[in-house]
């Protein structure tokens, strides 16, 4: 045995310390991959958004600027939604006006990156709502759902009408994920006075959790 140990040279010595070693390290590393597939199943996915097809965003600071897709399912209703808000049977867009406004155009371009391209400011012609101003980047439908919006926020009513129909086309959850988490400064003094306390927010809650239909309904 002596003279067999004796025989083995150096280098294959080193060889099979290195294997033993190799061998030893093995089991840790698989316990490795195994923690890490543990963890890849167990990570929750990325929240889905609450209305798809739409984002909000505010300027200046009560504006808010909408961008819509096609695909959401506000995208066909924005006109009726526009005339009930009103309580008008006019053509929607007959309402509105599109306006020029360095100072807010400006804002848009270098907080949001927008073109003066992309920037549909607009505004009431009603009297009284004049001072009610909304941005659409994405035609004309994402500027009537902006100004639903910015109309909402605004006036200090409860636009019944508006949440009714809303509700009957299972429309009131989507748009009042655009609303209930608005930053406190977009809205109006009374709506901030309610957000302190959360009534409003248990308002609008309490709009959007009760029953409505299953139908959309085409827009003008």
């Amino acid at each position: 045995l002596r003279l067999w140990l004796a025989s083995w040279s150096p280098h294959r010595r080193q060889q099979l310390r290195q294997s033993a070693g190799m061998r030893s390290r093995r089991p840790q590393a698989s316990d490795a991959r195994e923690r890490r597939r543990a963890r890849s199943r167990t990570r929750s996915p990325p929240p889905k958004p609450a209305c798809p097809g739409v984002h909000v965003v505010f300027v200046a600071p009560r504006i808010p600027v909408v961008t819509l897709e096609a695909s959401c399912v506000l995208h066909e209703n924005v006109s009726w939604m526009l005339q009930t808000a009103l309580d008008m049977s006019a053509k929607a867009d007959s309402v509105y006006e599109y306006i020029d406004d360095n100072d807010i155009m400006r804002e848009c371009e270098t907080t949001l990156g927008l073109t003066r391209q992309d920037i549909g400011l607009v505004r009431f012609k009603q009297e009284g709502l004049e001072g009610v101003k909304a941005i659409g980047t994405t035609g004309k439908r994402s500027v009537m759902l902006a100004l639903v919006i910015a109309l909402v926020l605004h006036r200090d009513d409860p636009h019944e009408a508006l949440w009714r129909e809303l509700r009957e086309y299972s429309l009131d959850k989507a748009f009042l994920s655009l609303i209930q988490d608005v930053p406190v400064q977009a809205a109006s003094c009374q709506h901030r006075d309610e957000r302190r306390d959360g009534r409003r927010e248990e308002r609008f809650r309490g709009r959007g959790d009760e029953g409505g239909g299953s139908a959309g309904r085409e827009g003008g």
